[in-house]
């Protein structure tokens, strides 16, 4: 009897899990930052060297690619892998 109350409280909690889950909105994409094909506005960074980059210090002849891979995620290598075909784009 204890057991059946127990699956049944786990299985409520778990619908309630999902349908809460599916309430999340959406993030507003304009917020975030830069859409893609928008000119980014001039900014200037630090670097992992400690020296700063602006924009313009960054642009290439064909413009520049920013590629931002997320720390400990195995999915990104292959992405990572292709870096150098990316510089001959």
């Amino acid at each position: 009897m204890h057991t059946s109350v127990a699956l049944a409280a786990l299985l409520v909690g778990f619908v309630s899990l999902g349908a809460a889950a599916r309430q999340v909105p959406d993030p507003d994409v304009q917020k975030i930052g830069p859409q893609v094909g928008e000119t980014v506005p001039d900014f200037e960074l630090i670097d992992q060297n400690g020296a700063t980059r602006t924009l313009k210090s960054l642009l290439g002849p064909n413009g520049a690619m920013l590629v931002f891979f997320r720390a400990g995620r195995a999915r990104a290598t292959p992405r990572r892998d292709h870096a150098q075909d990316l510089r001959q784009w």
